[in-house]
């Protein structure tokens, strides 16, 4: 039935520009890890494609010409085909020795090597869109609606209770008396709407199963760095060769002395091509690092988001249970925190958050400040003789 009501809710759930409420189906930090670990590979290859156009082609070749061998055209495009280093050795008797040919094609291959590690490193992101983000999205907005209701409740409550008159105001009573006003006359709607609502959170306090989801992303992220940090710097950072002796052959196939010989090639921008590897090991190294530390904020913001369901008077937080671990996150967690992140636009959100921060730096209970709030919104006799007294001013 919860998840029914979750996906009726997100089939419906709109804010006041026509668009669903959750536009973040991701904790911020992982499109920040995701955006430098994609991006700068694909940034850095199209800078350096811009200044030096001949780096990874055949114009960046440079071959010896030989004396039987005339037609340099001819002689560029078959080295650059057939990218293959012979080590040549003389012995001391003048006879040449050919060594096994070894295969270069990782020098052509540089500019797509850098997209194809971009492409890896999105792997995570395009894993958590296609499985966890239309799921992730649904619970989220399910959160979100519950917590609007509540919150819109809490300032009609309070609306109540500012224009109460049978009973003695005092900033001491605050709580009590809107105790006694919910009890009063809005128990039924409180059970109608929130019942459910709290079970919902409750279940979400014992699951861990969204929470893991996030963790394996990010280790999955982790495992895919090192691995792309890994071959980056042993097949592209530490092959410094900046050429390579190429075995021509300038007869037709088939004659009876094919003709046989060796030329050597320089490779352009080798140091180019160096320069760029150490710039994008240094940001996998940042990556690296910054996943552990944005995980360990992550963590505390997600505890700290527990709170707010403080905002909410009619949810008694006590009811659901907070893990007092310090990496014992659950998904209620999660999602309290991408509630929180997606309703940054929202007014009626911000409003009782600017309540609830308030109360806490000044240790005024939260019932208090959120009541003289909306005190200051009622419009009273003294509003209406204060814009008398303007108009006649003006």
């Amino acid at each position: 039935m919860l998840s029914l009501a979750a996906d009726a809710i997100f089939a419906n759930a709109k804010t006041n520009t026509g668009d669903t409420k959750v536009s973040k189906a991701s904790l911020p930090n992982d499109n920040i890890i995701t955006l430098l670990a994609v991006g700068s590979p694909i940034l850095l290859i199209s800078f350096a494609l811009v200044f030096s156009p001949n780096l990874a082609t055949e114009n960046g070749l440079r071959c010896a010409p030989t004396s039987p061998m005339k037609n340099r055209f001819y002689m560029y495009n078959y080295c650059w085909e057939n990218f293959n280093h012979y080590e040549l050795n003389f012995t001391e008797h003048g006879i040449l020795e050919v060594g096994e040919p070894r295969w270069m094609i990782h020098h052509k291959a540089f500019p797509y090597a850098f997209f194809l590690v971009a492409f890896i490193l999105g792997m995570p992101a395009i894993n958590w869109v296609l499985a966890y983000s239309d799921n992730v999205k649904r619970q989220a907005t399910y959160i979100m609606s519950g917590l609007e209701e509540a919150l819109a409740l809490t300032l009609s409550l309070m609306s109540d209770l500012v224009q109460e008159k049978s009973q003695e105001k005092t900033t001491e009573n605050v709580k009590d008396r809107m105790n006694a006003m919910l009890e009063e006359n809005y128990s039924d709607e409180i059970d109608i709407k929130f019942k459910a609502f709290k079970k919902y959170l409750q279940k979400k306090n014992s699951s861990t199963k969204l929470a893991r989801a996030f963790i394996q992303r990010r280790v999955f992220t982790l495992v895919l760095l090192i691995l792309v940090g890994i071959f980056m710097y042993e097949i592209y950072y530490l092959d410094n060769q900046d050429f390579f002796n190429c075995k021509l052959k300038y007869q037709p196939l088939g004659t009876v002395q094919e003709g046989i010989s060796y030329v050597r090639c320089s490779i352009g921008d080798v140091s180019t091509r160096r320069l760029l590897v150490q710039i994008y090991l240094a940001v996998i190294g940042a990556c690296f690092v910054g996943i552990f530390v944005i995980t360990i904020k992550d963590a505390l913001n997600a505890h700290r988001a527990f709170k707010l369901l403080e905002m909410i008077p009619i949810i008694d937080e006590n009811e659901i249970n907070n893990s007092a671990n310090f990496f014992g996150l659950r998904d209620i967690h999660i999602l309290l925190f991408l509630a929180k992140s997606n309703f940054s636009e929202n007014e009626l959100f911000k409003t009782c958050h600017r309540a609830y921060e308030m109360s806490r730096m000044t240790n005024i209970p939260y019932e208090n400040m959120i009541e003289t709030i909306v005190s200051w919104g009622a419009e009273d006799e003294a509003d209406k003789d204060a814009a008398e007294v303007l108009e006649t001013l003006q």
